[in-house]
């Protein structure tokens, strides 16, 4: 009794240790939701191994199932890109913290749980240094049709400043004529070609 009772209050404190982290960079799935998720994980794992008699791993294995649906919730799609992976990720792993737990691994889950922050709180330096070298994001330009505005100027713009052009598309509605761009390149590169789409007078409207 006293062990399991352990087991929860350990799995209370790695689900908030990791769930602050996410708090702090004010993701969708932050404390209580990670505490939670933890908690709920160790118990199902307990739990199995004392009522499933015949087949100890087919409550915990269940678990999965439910953490599928639960990290899902949390992707979405903002235009050119997917955010929410590594929260949904996030979740994942801390039920597996939690279920690692319940079975009775609580140095190896302390073990994992360091990794987990490392990677999230320290790699993510890594990833900011490599966007800034490499990003990519969606241009939107609008004119007016009787302007003889160049397409293939715009996206040599882009080209002289060591940007790649991953897609293009050009649309027409009434006298208002939309140009969307997806470049790629480096943070530097995008604020200069920023800079140079503002300063022209024949776009109307721009996005980015």
């Amino acid at each position: 009794m006293y062990i399991d009772l352990e087991r929860i209050l350990l799995s209370i404190l790695i689900g908030a240790i990791i769930g602050l982290e996410r708090e702090y960079r004010s993701k969708s799935a932050g404390l209580r939701t990670m505490i939670l998720v933890c908690v709920g994980s160790c118990i199902f794992t307990l739990m199995s191994i004392k009522i499933g008699i015949d087949s100890q791993d087919r409550i915990a294995a269940n678990v999965l199932t439910g953490i599928g649906f639960l990290g899902a919730g949390v992707i979405f799609r903002e235009k050119d890109r997917v955010t929410g992976i590594t929260t949904a990720t996030t979740i994942w792993v801390v039920s597996a913290l939690g279920m690692t737990i319940g079975a009775g691994y609580e140095l190896l889950a302390c073990f994992i749980s360091a990794i987990v922050i490392i990677v999230l709180s320290a790699f993510i330096l890594v990833q900011n240094f490599i966007s800034k070298l490499n990003h990519v994001r969606v241009y939107t330009l609008k004119f007016q049709y009787s302007d003889s505005l160049d397409y293939q100027q715009v996206e040599q713009q882009f080209k002289k400043l060591k940007m790649k052009v991953l897609y293009s598309q050009k649309i027409k509605s009434g006298t208002d004529c939309t140009f969307n761009l997806t470049a790629q390149g480096s943070e530097k590169s995008h604020h200069l070609i920023a800079a140079q789409l503002i300063k022209n007078e024949r776009i109307t409207h721009l996005e980015f």
